[in-house]
């Protein structure tokens, strides 16, 4: 007989989180995410915290409902073309 379970190490309230696949680094190392505004692509460096490995919490530098880019399909262009967005 075997059994499965998850056990919570961490668990904080009311978080802003990102599909972890959304994060990058930049070429310092530093975490990043894209943003899109006005039909553009940003990038925008962010202050994570704690991740479940699927989802990971943003402690600074994005806002509630801004509109992260969770797949390039291309290079970013300045167009915001090649891209699959979550919001």
């Amino acid at each position: 007989m075997s059994a499965t379970a998850d056990i919570i190490v961490q668990q904080r309230e009311n978080a802003l989180l990102v599909p972890e696949r959304a994060i990058e680094h930049d070429s310092e190392g530093n975490p990043m995410v894209w943003v899109e505004i006005n039909g553009q692509m940003e990038e925008r460096p962010v202050v994570t915290g704690i991740s479940d490995g699927l989802q990971t919490e943003i402690l600074g530098g994005l806002d509630e409902g801004e509109i992260v880019v969770v797949e390039k399909r291309a290079k970013p262009e300045p167009t915001g073309m090649g891209c699959a967005l979550a919001e």
